[in-house]
């Protein structure tokens, strides 16, 4: 299974593992644990490049907050769109004004 498997596969074991480290299991917290340092770092890596505001989006975002550094709280605002329109901005695209909006 775990050569085959889509990374949909592996998220679907998200809400028992966010269960088990709530519930204080060693491994699960390991795991969320760790998954929260590597956000840490990348919303630090950001910053360093001059992000202002962060969005965190996906699956996971609202159960890992939690365990998320009170920094990288301080900068998390809700996406401004949805995750097709960045990556059309990432690509280089640009979106229309008014499909941007701070709402």
């Amino acid at each position: 299974w775990a050569i085959t498997a889509k990374p949909s596969g592996y998220g679907a074991f998200s809400p028992l593992v966010f269960e088990c480290a709530a519930a204080g299991d060693a491994i699960a917290l390991g795991i969320v644990t760790t998954a929260a340092q590597a956000v840490d770092a990348l919303i630090s890596a950001a910053q360093a490049l001059g992000a202002e505001r962060v969005a965190l989006v996906g699956g996971v975002s609202q159960p890992l907050r939690p365990y998320l550094s009170a920094s990288s709280l301080a900068v998390l605002r809700r996406p401004l769109s949805d995750a097709a329109d960045g990556a059309i901005l990432l690509a280089g695209g640009r979106l229309p004004d008014s499909e941007i909006s701070d709402t």
